[in-house]
């Protein structure tokens, strides 16, 4: 039996345009297509899977207070296949793949769109934003952190 894996990627929310590195050569990066405090935005997350991607896997985004995630209505995917379901309970956002779609090979880019979400007021204060994968529902190893930066894209 193959022991599935959780990773939670922390990323913390500033102003700065530079993505982490993870796991060697993995990427995550988290970033709002409009910069502008306040206003509402389309937010792209973008990470390199370490494991393979279940077609029952979850991904959690606990956004802080700050964020206004009133609106949020928005979550697609262009690189992962077979439909999910999404829910907002207060600030987490929980995307659950349905089962029918692919596994998604380690190694694979992937990438999520959810909107609309409220940026905070100050970006330079912009508090920490939680990020969770859960690789396949039957996952049962400790959670990895990680860190990063939100960017906050000009249009």
């Amino acid at each position: 039996m193959i022991a599935q894996t959780r990773a939670s990627l922390f990323v913390t929310a500033v102003c700065l345009m530079t993505p982490i590195t993870m796991w060697g050569q993995d990427q995550l990066k988290v970033k709002a297509m409009r910069a502008a405090p306040r206003q509402t935005s389309l937010y792209e997350i973008t990470f390199t899977t370490t494991e393979t991607l279940a077609a029952d896997a979850e991904i959690r985004v606990m956004f802080p207070s700050t964020y206004d995630l009133g609106g949020f209505e928005i979550a697609g995917s262009t690189t992962i296949n077979g439909g999910f379901t999404f829910k907002r309970e207060g600030q987490r956002v929980t995307i659950q793949r349905t089962g029918l779609g692919s596994s998604i090979p380690r190694g694979q880019k992937v990438s999520l769109q959810l909107g609309l979400i409220k940026n905070p007021p100050l970006f330079a204060n912009a508090e920490p934003v939680r990020i969770e994968v859960l690789h396949s529902r039957k996952a049962t190893t400790a959670a990895k952190a990680f860190t990063s930066s939100v960017e906050f894209q000009a249009r």
